[in-house]
């Protein structure tokens, strides 16, 4: 009867992939890469020219900045921004956003 019900069980490619994922903690460097690719799109070309993801380490991204003055700017105007637009990318998947 086990058999059975595990054969009648479908199971999507994305919860399989998302699973063996977490089991070898692979995920959230996955996400860094996608986060990476895709930052252009996520806060925009003219600010993305200026950072770098560089970790995300327990829903911690931090990105690197190419001077102290886009620090401040993207800090003080753009990071509440970049951080719900990161929120919609991965849901619940960074909580903290560090600039270096």
């Amino acid at each position: 009867m086990k058999k059975a019900a595990r054969r009648n069980r479908v199971v999507e490619l994305r919860e399989c992939i998302d699973a063996v994922l977490e089991q070898y903690r692979l995920s959230e460097g996955v996400l860094l890469i996608r986060i990476r690719d895709e930052l252009p799109h996520i806060v925009g070309e003219s600010i993305s020219h200026h950072l770098e993801p560089v970790a995300l380490k327990d829903r911690r991204l931090t990105l690197k900045v190419d001077s102290s003055e886009w620090r401040q700017v993207i800090h003080d105007s753009y990071l509440a921004q970049i951080r719900e637009k990161l929120n919609d990318f991965a849901p619940g998947k960074v909580n903290v956003i560090y600039l270096c």
